[in-house]
C-alpha cells in the first residue's frame, strides 16, 4: 500500500525546508546560541533570526505566554512580507497568527456560526475542512457550483442564486469562503473577477474568507496571483 495524502508529503520522502526548523530549535533552547559550535551548525541566517524573535519574547523564553494575536516580531515580518507582495502597507496590529491554516479556520467557523441557523457559502469541488467545520461548529453549508467549463472559476450570478435560496429557506448566511489559487481545482480568479466578488459581499453584508494558501502554486500559464488584500 502506497500512502498518497496530499496533506503529509513528507511521508512519502520530500524533504522539510530546514530553516524553520533550525529557528525553532535555537528558540526551544536559546542557550545554544552561546556555544561555540552552534555556528558550524546552524545557518548565520537561523541564528539571527533566532536572536530577534527570542529578544521580542516576554522574559525572552519561549515557553512565556505572549500577546494573544502571536509575537510582535513575527507579526511584524509577515507584515513586511505582506506589504512587499501587495504594495499597500500592512499592520501588525491587524495580523493575528495561529498554528497552521486548520486552526484558523476553525476558529473562524467558531466566531461566526452561532446556530444551525447560520449559513457559509462554499465552493463546490472544496476542501473539505470547510464543510467539516461548519458541521462541527453546528452551522449549514451554502454550496456554490464552480464553473468547470470555466475553468472552475467563480460567477457571480450562481453565488446570489445559492444565497438567495439560502435566506428563502429561512438561513443567515454570515460568510463567503473563496479559495484562491483553487484546492482542488487549481484556478486562479481574475482581478476583474475578484472585484465583483469583493463588492458583492460589501453589498450583502458577508465576511469575506479568502483561502489564498497556494498563492505560489499557480499553473495557469495566462493567469498570475492577486490577493484580496491588494
Amino acid at each position: 500500500i502506497t500512502y498518497c495524502n496530499l496533506g503529509n508529503p513528507q511521508a512519502l520522502g520530500q524533504r522539510p525546508i530546514t530553516f524553520f526548523r533550525e529557528v525553532l530549535s535555537l528558540c526551544d533552547n536559546p542557550a545554544l546560541l552561546r556555544r561555540d559550535e552552534t555556528r558550524m551548525l546552524f545557518s548565520p541566517c537561523a541564528i539571527n533570526r533566532a536572536r530577534k524573535i527570542i529578544e521580542s519574547m516576554p522574559g525572552r523564553n519561549s515557553g512565556a505566554y505572549t500577546n494573544s494575536q502571536g509575537i510582535r516580531s513575527l507579526r511584524e515580518a509577515v507584515a513586511s512580507g505582506i506589504a512587499a507582495r501587495d504594495g499597500f502597507p500592512s499592520r501588525p496590529e491587524d495580523i493575528f497568527l495561529t498554528d497552521g491554516a486548520s486552526s484558523a479556520i476553525n476558529l473562524s467557523m467558531q466566531i461566526l456560526i452561532r446556530s444551525q441557523e447560520d449559513g457559509v457559502l462554499c465552493p463546490l469541488p472544496e476542501y473539505p475542512l470547510y464543510s467539516a467545520s461548519i458541521i462541527l461548529h453546528g452551522g449549514t453549508m451554502v454550496p456554490y457550483n464552480l464553473s468547470e467549463d470555466g475553468d472552475w472559476g467563480l460567477e457571480i450570478f450562481e453565488v446570489k442564486r445559492c444565497l438567495e435560496e439560502a435566506r428563502i429557506a429561512g438561513l443567515t448566511v454570515r460568510a463567503m469562503v473563496i479559495i484562491n489559487p483553487g484546492n482542488p481545482t487549481g484556478q486562479v480568479l481574475s482581478v476583474t473577477n475578484q472585484e465583483e466578488i469583493v463588492e458583492f459581499c460589501r453589498k450583502e453584508g458577508l465576511v469575506m474568507l479568502a483561502d489564498e494558501v497556494y498563492q505560489d502554486n499557480v499553473y495557469v500559464e495566462d493567469r498570475k496571483f492577486h490577493s484580496f488584500k491588494k
